[in-house]
């Protein structure tokens, strides 16, 4: 090849690199332009913009976060300051405490500062401390283990377990086996879940967030995976007893801990994000076999419902306040990271606290 040709390849190329280069500074500036907070929301997956060093290894629980812990959750123009007491809750350690809060990741709450966290908003329109024990990515069997770590140590009064019927249904399935999976790894270093180049990307760049987190049936590892399952419970043909069995075992042990130990028991009954934002279901079918008109979005949640009410479980339904505030124009949930907003935490708060006649 001659010269010249190589010296036009050359520029060509560089050209291309000039214009690619170009677009992606201009998607991530109208990225971070598209929502407030530099589109701080959609770099706050829990899972990507969870801090190094944020849980440690349980061998019957998974996880905990690490006891003691200051740090910070950070996106471009939002921080979220973290703290953890001696037994891993988050928030300040207080010794009049006789409330146990637990969930997953909508109780830990990471995306939204301590005091916005309906655990924190119930405590204080009650005028009564609560430990806040949620854990990312808990399910009722995580729950039920560490209600009984708080027994003997602490003399609790009343215990309140947000049940998310999209993720915990499919988690109380899958639990049993995760944790054989841990328990036979214990000492060996295990895969990480996400590669750091992914977690720096995931945290710095809002367009390559943004571009995911729009599409979470593809990439994101597990976390496309565990989307799929969630969808297919809304399908009017799922088989229910291969997730639902193992759900009203883990409702029922804990009902049984609670009343032995002579705690009250609440569940809060979290819809899934879908059921409080319809008009967000033909763009989360995309890439999948799920045909909206085979889709019932109440129908996880009126299962666990009745399997509740079937065990005798005092339940407290979130979904009615949420829509309220929906349709009044209140942002409760976040769509691209299925997280409660803060206006989300406070509906929540309310809530608990009407169902508790308090």
């Amino acid at each position: 090849m001659s010269a010249p040709r190589l010296r036009w390849g050359a520029k060509g190329l560089g050209a291309l690199a000039i214009l690619f280069a170009l677009f992606v500074i201009v998607g991530e500036g109208v990225a971070r332009l598209a929502h407030p907070c530099g589109a701080g929301d959609a770099l706050f997956h829990p899972l990507l913009s969870a801090p190094d060093g944020l849980f440690v290894d349980d061998p019957h629980l998974l996880r905990w976060p690490t006891p003691r812990l200051r740090a910070t959750v950070a996106a471009p123009g939002c921080v979220i300051d973290l703290r953890f007491d001696d037994r891993s809750a988050r928030g300040q350690s207080n010794p009049d405490a006789r409330w146990l809060a637990l969930g997953d990741e909508r109780t830990m709450a990471i995306t939204v500062d301590e005091p916005q966290t309906w655990t924190a908003q119930l405590a204080a329109h009650l005028e009564t401390p609560i430990i806040n024990a949620g854990v990312h990515g808990d399910s009722t069997w995580q729950a039920l283990g560490r209600y009984q770590r708080y027994v003997g140590v602490i003399d609790l009064e009343q215990v309140i377990v947000m049940l998310h019927v999209g993720t915990d249904l499919i988690d109380n399935s899958r639990f049993h086996r995760q944790l054989q999976v841990h328990q036979a790894m214990a000492g060996a270093e295990e895969d990480a879940e996400f590669s750091p180049f992914e977690r720096q990307l995931f945290h710095k760049s809002a367009l390559y967030a943004w571009w995911n987190l729009a599409y979470p049936w593809r990439g994101l590892g597990p976390t496309g995976e565990r989307w799929r399952a969630e969808l297919l419970t809304f399908h009017r043909g799922f088989d229910d007893t291969r997730i639902l069995p193992q759900t009203r075992d883990a409702l029922r042990r804990l009902r049984d801990a609670t009343a032995h130990n002579h705690d009250e028991l609440l569940v809060a009954v979290l819809p899934h994000v879908l059921e409080v934002l319809p008009e967000h279901l033909d763009a989360s079918l995309k890439g999948t076999s799920i045909r909206p008109e085979d889709i019932q979005l109440e129908r996880p949640r009126t299962q666990t419902l009745r399997l509740l009410d079937e065990l005798g479980v005092v339940t407290c339904d979130l979904t009615a306040a949420l829509k309220g505030a929906r349709e009044g124009g209140g942002d409760v949930v976040n769509p691209r990271i299925r997280q409660l907003t803060p206006e989300g935490h406070r509906v929540v708060s309310e809530q608990v606290r009407h169902c508790l006649g308090r």
